[in-house]
């Protein structure tokens, strides 16, 4: 599944919970901004796992976009990516 600045690759999973895997690459930006959205992608799935359900992996790639939004348009995109994931699970 994809958004506006990420993609998403689930699988089910092999552990008794859901796995996050961040996948940020050169194209996207320095190692800061590659550090921030990082960091922001793990927030966000912190926070907002219990709405998930099941056990899958999921693995979140940032476009070369996320590096120029500033955080709550980060965590938009994140919110709309999670909420395809969600839907796309229940069927």
């Amino acid at each position: 599944m994809h958004g506006e600045l990420f993609l998403a690759l689930v699988a089910p999973g092999r552990s008794d919970r859901w796995r996050l895997g961040v996948t940020v690459s050169r194209r996207v930006g320095g190692a800061v901004q590659r550090t921030r959205i990082k960091r922001l992608v793990r927030e966000y799935f912190r926070r907002h796992r219990h709405l998930l359900k099941g056990r899958f992996d999921i693995n979140v790639i940032a476009k070369p976009a996320a590096a120029d939004q500033p955080n709550p348009a980060v965590n938009l995109a994140l919110q709309e990516l999670f909420e395809k994931v969600s839907k796309q699970i229940d069927r």
